[in-house]
């Protein structure tokens, strides 16, 4: 019965020990998340502003309708409560702004066309759990 008991607790420390580290992982992930979203996001920001700027002597309305991306970027980027998932459309919005202002910056140089439908994201993360899940179990 000792045995039994021992070997309980055991993999009792063992659960506890894989969920902190589990824990520390995501952490640890989430800050170089944070660190590489923190060194990208500036420059975009200042580039965008730049050509904001630009255009509202040159353009108003283009430049109007640049504003009017970069506020909706700006505010799905903004955090949201710490357990609120997005959705998938939430992210896909969040994309379309940031892609949109792209577009507008350079122009005839960048052709944007997004075909994404909930169908299909869900057929390919079913997919990709069939293919990478089971690798990943391992």
């Amino acid at each position: 019965m000792r045995a039994v008991n021992r070997r309980i607790a055991e993999r009792r420390r063992n659960e506890r020990a894989d969920a902190a580290r589990t824990s520390t992982e995501k952490e640890l992930a989430v800050a170089k998340l944070s660190l590489l979203h923190a060194q990208v996001e500036p420059h975009f920001l200042y580039n965008t502003l730049a050509s904001a700027q630009y255009l509202t002597r040159n353009d108003p309305p283009l430049a109007d309708e640049m504003l009017g991306h970069l506020i909706e970027f700006l505010r799905r980027s903004l955090p949201r409560t710490e357990d609120a998932l997005s959705t998938l459309g939430d992210e896909l919005d969040h994309s379309r702004a940031y892609l949109e202002i792209l577009k507008l910056r350079m122009g005839p140089h960048l052709e944007l066309q997004l075909d994404v439908t909930v169908e299909r994201a869900l057929r390919l993360a079913l997919r990709y759990r069939r293919v990478v899940g089971p690798g990943i179990a391992r």
